[in-house]
């Protein structure tokens, strides 16, 4: 699982998604975080933080992938 950035047709901004699975058709199955989730915390990857799964519509367009790194 990992955590990337989407542009979604038909939406004007990107959004964060953690992406659960690919399909056999190319399409991924992807979580979304839930309201008041502060964007430093999506990287824990908390099962509470997020949404149910649902499939990412056709034509959005991953912007950012790769686990995100912080500094100590």
């Amino acid at each position: 699982m990992e955590i990337v950035r989407v542009k979604v047709p038909g939406r004007n901004r990107t959004v964060y998604r953690m992406i659960v699975k690919k399909r056999e058709d190319g399409r991924y199955i992807v979580r979304a975080p839930k309201n008041n989730v502060m964007i430093r915390d999506l990287f824990l990857m908390r099962d509470t933080d997020y949404g149910k799964e649902s499939l990412l519509p056709i034509g959005a367009v991953i912007l950012k992938k790769g686990r995100h790194t912080r500094r100590k």
